[in-house]
C-alpha cells in the first residue's frame, strides 16, 4: 500500500505512458461519445428512438463487459503461463492496481489501452447492427466505460455519498482486501448476482 505514485518502469517514457490523470478519461472520451451520437442521428434511417435504443443497449453491454474483463482477464492469475512477458502484461493491466490500490495515476485506464481493448467492440457493433444503431451502441458502451472509470476512481479517492456509493465502496474495498476472487462489479453488483460471485460483507453469510 502506498498513497503516492512510485516509478514502475526504468524507462521514463514507458513509465509516463503507464500514468493517467483521472480527468483525461472524460475530457478525451465524452467528445467521442457525442460524435458517435451525432453520427447515429445523421445516418440514413437514423432517429432519436433508434439512437436512444442503441445508447441504452451499449450501456448495458458495458456493464457486462466490465464484469467479464475484471473477472476473466484482469484476474487470470491461476491460468497465466509462467513467462515473464505474460506476467508483465497481466501486472500492467490490473496487478499493479491490487499492489498499489491508492496510486492516483495508475487507476484509470491509459488511453492507448482503451483504444486497443475497444477495437473488438467496434467490430461487434458494426458487424451486428445497421449504422445508426451501431454508432449509438458504441456511444453507450464508451459512456458506460467513462462512468466506470470515474466511479472506480471516486470509490478509491473520495468521501463518497451515503446514497448508493457508500455501500459500493465497502463492496469494492472488500474485493481488494477480503476476497479478490469475488465481487467483480464496480459500478453495480448486477452481474455478480447473475453469475453467483457476490461478495457478502456480512461475515455470517
Amino acid at each position: 500500500y502506498t498513497p503516492y505514485t512510485v516509478p514502475y518502469f526504468d524507462n521514463p517514457y514507458l513509465d509516463m505512458l503507464s500514468k493517467t490523470n483521472w480527468f483525461i478519461v472524460p475530457v478525451l472520451w465524452l467528445p467521442f461519445v457525442a460524435f458517435q451520437l451525432w453520427k447515429s442521428l445523421n445516418c440514413a434511417y437514423g432517429s432519436i428512438q433508434v439512437t436512444s435504443q442503441g445508447f441504452s443497449i451499449g450501456i448495458l453491454f458495458w456493464t457486462l463487459l466490465e464484469y467479464v474483463l475484471h473477472r476473466f482477464l484482469f484476474h487470470l492469475d491461476k491460468l497465466l503461463p509462467d513467462h515473464p512477458i505474460a506476467l508483465l502484461v497481466h501486472f500492467t493491466l490490473h496487478g499493479i492496481h491490487h499492489h498499489m490500490p491508492m496510486d492516483r495515476l495508475r487507476l484509470v485506464m491509459p488511453p492507448i489501452l482503451t483504444i486497443i481493448l475497444s477495437i473488438p467492440v467496434f467490430q461487434l457493433a458494426h458487424g451486428l447492427f445497421h449504422p445508426p444503431l451501431a454508432y449509438s451502441f458504441v456511444a453507450g458502451a464508451f459512456f458506460g466505460y467513462v462512468c466506470y472509470d470515474m466511479i472506480h476512481y471516486y470509490l478509491h479517492h473520495a468521501n463518497v455519498l451515503k446514497i448508493y456509493f457508500r455501500e459500493l465502496k465497502r463492496y469494492h474495498i472488500a474485493h481488494h482486501y477480503k476476497n479478490f476472487d469475488s465481487g467483480f462489479g464496480i459500478t453495480s453488483k448486477l452481474w455478480d448476482y447473475v453469475f453467483g460471485t457476490v461478495l457478502y460483507l456480512d461475515e455470517s453469510k
